[in-house]
């Protein structure tokens, strides 16, 4: 609990603008800042105090993500945005922006309290993290499970000073957490952390003047502890900064693209993967969670994917579960069933999704049987990929809805002949994409992210 509002940043607050090539007092500040959250690269130290070339470059991507005006220095709006509160994790890594990082790899997660606040009345605070996991829970096939805090949570939540241990958040920081396991900045062991920081802040359950809504703060951090990274897209619940006195408690169309994009997309009442979750005998099943991401992330992301599966839902939840359910009854039933058709169509898309650019391989220097082998496998993959039907109109999408189709199509697709494809749009007036000066940073790095090449984003955005 804190006594008065805190100022965030407070030496930061009281810097005067710097230009380019000056020397100030306090400008260090600002340095340990751009530092801490990601926005200077370990090789790029900067002299202390002087806003020289590497804190120059380092401002310029603080104002990027931003959404600020670029410039090489130090102005009225770059400081407003670095002294308003926010959360304790990183915005870019080693100056680059990220979205997501990786993934738990279980389909329940557990978590506990320890301490609270007294800023609230009761355990009102619990509650409100609590629907903050609902939140989550309600866009992605993962439940989330309280477990009392001696029964090794995977997360565990609480109250903390603002020198945390484990990760300071003294100074303007309302609270941080960490990736999942694999990926950690703070720790690489369970349980996870979700700290808020009670010395420094006054919490609300709702907004209250000089105060900080826990749902809404929690549902940013959880957020981290589901692998998303710090969001450029105002309004985005994973943006890095939040203001006092106001609630944010739904998620935007970048978070949930976000996460479905390392979990999937929730699975409708019925709708699984009935028959291969019977072959595998896992909903948690690696190759029940690779198929997931085909289905989700790949198929269901264009326009022809969702169109298919308005149709072929319909049939095969009519048909599958008694399938299933024979599979079940039946050990030699399942097994002749996983080994004859779901293993070799779960393998066979493993393949189409690993397949190389085969305009990049230069079939004449393999070996014959070899060419031979991979030039009847690319002609097979090509003929069941030209099955789908590939949009050529985006005039009833907006840009990102657009970028987020042809990313889908270029790297699933149309890996080969790509090029081709959009320049056949071209020929149709529906490249490059209309949108904003504004959206144009947005756009390409969504592009740039998927590994989209210089030719491709040309052809979509110029």
């Amino acid at each position: 609990m804190a006594n008065d509002e805190v100022q965030a940043f407070p030496q930061i607050a009281e810097l005067k603008p710097v230009r380019k090539g000056q020397r100030q007092d306090g400008l260090e500040h600002v340095q340990e800042f751009l530092s801490r959250f990601g926005y200077v690269p370990a090789p790029d130290a900067p002299a202390r105090g002087v806003l020289d070339d590497a804190t120059a470059e380092a401002l310029t991507r603080f104002q990027r993500f931003m959404n600020l005006p670029e410039s090489d220095e130090f102005d009225e709006r770059t400081r407003r945005l670095m002294t308003t509160p926010r959360c304790a994790m990183p915005d870019l890594s080693r100056g680059v922006e990220f979205a997501t990082t990786c993934s738990w790899q279980q389909s329940e997660i557990t978590y506990a309290f320890d301490t609270g606040t007294a800023d609230v009345p009761g355990n009102t605070e619990f509650q409100a993290v609590r629907n903050a996991f609902g939140t989550w829970a309600a866009v992605i096939p993962v439940t989330f499970r309280e477990v009392g805090v001696n029964d090794s949570p995977n997360v565990r939540i609480g109250w903390r000073p603002a020198s945390d241990p484990d990760l300071s958040m003294v100074g303007g920081t309302l609270a941080h957490a960490d990736f999942p396991p694999g990926c950690g900045v703070v720790t690489n062991t369970l349980p996870k952390p979700v700290h808020f920081d009670d010395e420094e802040h006054t919490w609300s359950v709702g907004a209250v003047v000089g105060a900080f809504d826990v749902e809404t703060v929690a549902l940013h951090e959880i957020g981290h502890i589901l692998g998303l990274a710090h969001s450029n897209v105002t309004g985005a619940v994973m943006a890095p900064t939040i203001g006092s006195n106001l609630t944010k408690r739904a998620l935007t169309q970048d978070d949930i693209s976000g996460v479905q994009s390392l979990y999937g997309m929730p699975a409708q009442p019925g709708r699984r993967c009935i028959i291969a979750t019977a072959a595998f005998g896992s909903e948690i099943a690696p190759e029940i969670h690779f198929l997931r991401g085909i289905r989700d992330n790949v198929l269901r992301q264009m326009q022809w994917g969702r169109r298919w599966f308005e149709m072929f839902e319909e049939q095969y939840y009519r048909v599958s579960p008694p399938v299933a359910d024979a599979m079940h009854a039946d050990p030699e039933l399942r097994s002749a069933m996983r080994w004859a058709i779901v293993e070799p169509w779960t393998y066979y898309m493993k393949l189409l999704v690993a397949r190389p650019d085969w305009d990049r391989v230069d079939f004449d220097a393999l070996d014959p049987g070899l060419r031979e082998f991979l030039t009847q496998l690319r002609s097979d993959m090509d003929a069941w990929l030209d099955a789908i039907e590939l949009p050529t109109s985006f005039e009833e999408m907006d840009a990102d809805q657009a970028v987020r189709e042809l990313n889908t199509i270029l790297d699933f697709v149309r890996r080969s002949g790509g090029l081709d494809y959009l320049d056949d749009l071209r020929s149709r007036g529906q490249l490059p994409l209309s949108h904003a000066p504004a959206e144009r940073d947005r756009l390409e790095g969504a592009l740039r992210r998927a590994g989209r090449r210089d030719e491709e984003v040309e052809r979509i955005l110029n």
